[in-house]
């Protein structure tokens, strides 16, 4: 048995694995890559426990064991993404609130994301990875009942994961404006609320 208390590196961000040693691959849901323990069989059929010292989630290419004879690396599944859009044609106060109303949501929730600019000038789609079951996700979406936006799931593609490359540089604080977007929210809300006391 091969037992798994820390990552090595990941093969994907320059990890080399020893000379002659055979690679692994240890299969891993989306949902398998955050437990810090699990006991599971590699593609080869080497048994391996993990028990991480430190809380986290695996990546894609992450190295548990490396030795002269096989190096075993995570293979996590890409997992699907939550797509929304934000309705074109509005005026530009009523977008401005829709996305504000957006990030209080995204943000309350603590929901990684990242901004795609559309290929074809259309409206930009904001990319949230699943990190919950999508019938939780459709219905915390549909319980704020976002007007004007549209939401969709597909199968992420390829980087689309935030913990598979790093963010692009335009968007670094993407998570964070969600965070300032929540933080916007409560204010607007507290002022909204002070207004209404006022006559």
């Amino acid at each position: 048995m091969f037992r798994v208390e820390e990552i090595q590196g990941n093969i994907r961000r320059g990890f080399e694995p020893p000379a002659g040693s055979t690679l692994d691959r240890l299969q891993l849901t989306r949902w398998d890559a955050q437990k810090r323990r699990l006991r599971k069989s590699t593609v080869g059929g080497l048994d391996v426990a993990i028990s991480l010292a430190r809380p986290g989630t695996l990546s894609d290419g992450d190295v548990l064991f490396a030795g002269p004879g096989v190096t075993i690396v995570a293979a996590v599944e890409a997992g699907e993404v939550l797509v929304l859009t934000l309705t074109e044609g509005a005026p530009p106060s009523d977008l401005a609130l829709r996305a504000l109303r957006l990030g209080h949501v995204l943000g309350n929730q603590h929901w990684p994301l990242r901004v795609l600019e559309s290929s074809d000038g259309g409206a930009p789609q904001i990319v949230v990875p699943l990190s919950l079951d999508r019938r939780v996700v459709d219905a915390v979406i549909r319980a704020h009942r976002l007007e004007g936006v549209t939401f969709t799931f597909r199968p992420a593609e390829p980087g689309e994961v935030l913990d598979e490359a790093p963010l692009p540089p335009a968007h670094l604080n993407d998570h964070a404006y969600a965070a300032h977007s929540h933080a916007d929210a409560d204010d607007q809300a507290h002022e909204e609320h002070q207004s209404a006391h006022v006559h």
